[in-house]
């Protein structure tokens, strides 16, 4: 993966690759991943820079994100903190802002880059 590339499905695990973190087999770099899984919407940080793994009281469960999270196909409005979910699928058009509108990233995300 590379950074704003297109979100990709492996299996039931959704992931973004940002801030050169490197994708795997499909999965976010175990490393990662690991001890780094959220609970209830909160945020993950990283070297700075912040993921949102997990959507409402989804779980990552052995670095993973669960298949729920993945079929709900959940997005986080780190804006605002609120998440939003959409049966259609999302792109990532923006790296570590992503705004879920309508089941598509707000391209008002790429003014802000």
């Amino acid at each position: 993966c590379h950074d704003g590339d297109k979100i990709r499905e492996h299996g039931s695990t959704w992931f973004d690759c940002c801030m050169n973190k490197r994708c795997e087999s499909g999965n976010i770099k175990e490393e990662f991943a690991k001890n780094k899984c959220c609970h209830d919407g909160e945020k993950i940080r990283e070297n700075g820079s912040t993921w949102v793994d997990c959507c409402m009281n989804k779980r990552c469960e052995s670095g993973n994100i669960k298949e729920e999270f993945a079929k709900n196909k959940c997005c986080n409005d780190t804006h605002f903190g609120t998440i939003r979910e959409h049966e259609e699928e999302w792109n990532i058009n923006s790296c570590s802002i992503k705004i879920c509108l309508y089941g598509k990233i707000s391209d008002k995300e790429n003014l802000d880059k």
